[in-house]
């Protein structure tokens, strides 16, 4: 696998070379180092070779796309173009695939799946390891404590969730959405990190997951 970048000038500011780019990728984008940013890249070519069967030898990275939160990854095969793909990286290191355009359906076929896997695997490694560090199980019965604010200020009423962690977030999901039209009234998790985790849990899930929840309490949509 090839590695290669979309250069561009502007401003008296030159990304002349694939380092320049990667620095600039590392800083905007992976907040890490220039090697974080490398490995972001080198690791999806890798997976890629291993899961494909079908030639795939180079992929190009273009971050110059007017876009100030999301990039593109074009992977190309003997020079023609296979698909691009527009991803944009979340909080907490998620993966979003903003959008994609396959130069046809059989390229779409071998490589999207693919694709989709990689991007959940590090999404599902990255709440896997909230889980460890909230010290909350993957299955089975958790005890989780939420605290109700009123006019935007904390209250002393507190409330304790059992079950699993997804029953939970269900569980405030629709506490939450019932007090929506309730100006300043709302609940919170004690612990901050159960926040954090519960915002990962949400943005990577596939689809919408309030509309999910909404839709499986019964409530009336629009």
């Amino acid at each position: 696998m090839r590695y290669s970048v979309r250069k561009h000038s502007y401003n008296g500011n030159n990304w002349d070379t694939f380092d320049k780019v990667m620095e600039y990728f590392a800083e905007k984008y992976v907040n890490g180092s220039i090697d974080d940013a490398k490995c972001f890249l080198y690791d999806f070519g890798e997976y890629l070779e291993e899961e494909t069967r079908f030639p795939c030898d180079r992929i190009v990275l273009n971050i110059f796309n007017g876009y100030n939160d999301r990039f593109d990854l074009i992977l190309q095969y003997n020079g023609e173009k296979i698909v691009w793909l527009q991803i944009k990286l979340e909080k907490y290191g998620l993966i979003n695939l903003c959008n994609f355009r396959y130069e046809n359906e059989g390229f779409k076929k071998t490589f999207h799946n693919c694709i989709e896997q990689y991007i959940d695997s590090i999404n599902n490694n990255i709440f896997n390891d909230w889980l460890r560090k909230c010290k909350v199980k993957s299955e089975g019965d958790n005890s989780i404590k939420l605290v109700k604010y009123e006019d935007y200020k904390v209250t002393d009423t507190i409330q304790t969730i059992v079950g699993t962690i997804e029953h939970i977030f269900d569980v405030y999901t629709s506490l939450n959405d019932r007090l929506r039209y309730c100006n300043g009234t709302y609940w919170r998790f004690v612990d901050n990190n159960i926040d954090s985790l519960y915002h990962i849990f949400v943005k990577k899930f596939k689809g919408n997951y309030f509309l999910m929840n909404a839709v499986n309490r019964g409530a009336l949509i629009d």
